[in-house]
């Protein structure tokens, strides 16, 4: 087993693989953002009906029990949520579009002030990071509702294609490090 830092890895070709099947994927992702979108809701609808049914067979399984009437709230709850959600995936989308660029928004305001309040060592970073998150979120809500088609599926397929990456190196470096000792 090779340990980089506090890392224990036993196969650094694991990671690699990995690494590999996520950058793909976030190159599909990518390549096709409309259809990564409206699956990534629909997979999520899905699962949350999945987690409400198992709520209520928790609720029915456990008849005496003080807490059965959480489980019925929140299986009932649950399956309604993911029920709208696949009944009506554009709207989801267009919804947590505007939440997206809220939250672009909002965090891009406080990196700004932040950075300028404190002006710690590398503050020009953290301002560079809220301008982007500004810009970003603006050009969300100048787009939508058009940009509820692409947005989540484009921002997934980035975050996968940089995890791949991630895993990619950190399986090269453990590589690496294993060959010199």
């Amino acid at each position: 087993m090779n340990t980089v830092g506090s890392l224990k890895v036993k196969n650094w070709g694991l990671w690699l693989v990995f690494g590999i099947i996520l950058m793909l994927l976030g190159f599909f992702l990518l390549a096709s953002p409309i259809v990564a979108s409206i699956a990534s809701v629909v997979v999520f609808g899905g699962l949350l009906i999945a987690a409400g049914v198992v709520h209520a067979i928790t609720a029915l399984v456990e008849k005496n029990s003080e807490h059965r009437w959480i489980h019925l709230v929140i299986a009932a709850f649950t399956l309604v949520i993911g029920f709208l959600i696949l009944a009506s995936p554009a709207v989801t989308l267009a919804t947590l579009t505007i939440l997206i660029a809220a939250f672009l928004l909002s965090s891009g305001l406080f990196n700004i002030i932040g950075g300028l309040v404190y002006r710690f060592k590398g503050w020009g970073w953290y301002i560079l990071n809220g301008v982007i998150g500004i810009l970003l979120g603006v050009l969300i809500l100048i787009h939508w509702p058009t940009a509820s088609l692409w947005v989540i599926g484009l921002f997934l397929g980035i975050d996968f294609l940089f995890a791949g990456l991630s895993l990619i190196m950190i399986a090269l470096f453990v590589k690496k490090r294993s060959l010199l000792a």
